[in-house]
């Protein structure tokens, strides 16, 4: 699969607020049960053949983590400095980083409101790109 990110509507072929049920198949998406505690409000399914995640609420999914790939414009933002990922992408403000420990290192996180999308970055570079659809109050 493809991971082009249409921002606010999908990554790849996995579309936000897509029905679960409907994915699982068609995307072979794997649910994620080991160390996943029950009482949470969401679950995690894998992508096959990558390391990137759809987050599930309620049945539909909410959230996409793209670890390895997710294209915008042609170009892949993992890899990339923020700098370069928000000039290609036009967004015009982008809150300050927050400095976060993840798997015992330290990785800045972007957060990018107007495209409901967080970057996380190591050592100046893109690492992660997680985003979902607008969120409505």
């Amino acid at each position: 699969m493809e991971f082009d990110w249409i921002p606010l509507v999908r990554v790849g072929d996995i579309w936000f607020g897509s029905a679960i049920v409907d994915c699982v198949d068609t995307l072979n998406l794997v649910q994620e049960t080991e160390g996943h505690d029950p009482d949470l409000p969401w679950s995690n399914y894998r992508i096959s053949g990558t390391n990137s995640l759809a987050y599930v609420e309620e049945g539909r999914i909410v959230e996409v983590a793209c670890y390895d790939e997710c294209r915008y414009d042609g170009k892949n933002l993992i890899g990339m400095t923020i700098n370069e990922a928000i000039a290609l992408i036009g967004v015009a403000s982008v809150k300050e980083p927050e400095s976060v420990e993840v798997m015992d290192e330290i990785q800045e996180l972007y957060e990018l409101d107007s495209v409901e999308a967080m970057f996380w970055a190591k050592d100046g570079r893109i690492v992660t790109v997680q985003c979902g659809p607008r969120i409505t109050e």
